[in-house]
């Protein structure tokens, strides 16, 4: 079943490098530590290392997404019932809230903007 979703999942997964590459390109700019959780207020309060931000955080959203994608393909391993919306919807949030978070949000906030 994985084979119907390969190419999708193998470009989410460079999208979800993305956050990595943006990282790695402003690292000079980039503080240390950054800005990595944020009150219901809007305001940080938690920080990470840099190498953390720009490294550890894409790769639990990675962790992340290759979890939810498995385990949608392990729950009905015939895909009698799989939605191809539905696995859409799996296949695609978590690398647009890694990008939005992580690229926008987290190295937004730590450039000042």
């Amino acid at each position: 079943m994985i084979k119907k979703y390969k190419r999708t999942l193998i470009i989410t997964s460079l999208v979800l490098l993305i956050p990595v590459i943006v990282g790695l390109l402003l690292w000079n700019r980039l503080p240390d530590p950054m800005p990595s959780h944020w009150n219901i207020h809007g305001e940080v309060d938690g920080w990470s290392s840099k190498a953390f931000a720009v490294f550890g955080l894409p790769a639990i959203i990675m962790a992340l997404h290759w979890v939810c994608v498995l385990g949608s393909l392990k729950m009905d391993p015939k895909a009698h019932n799989l939605n191809d919306k539905m696995m859409g919807l799996v296949l695609w949030i978590c690398p647009v809230i890694s990008v939005l978070c992580c690229t926008v949000l987290t190295y937004g906030t730590a450039l000042g903007m």
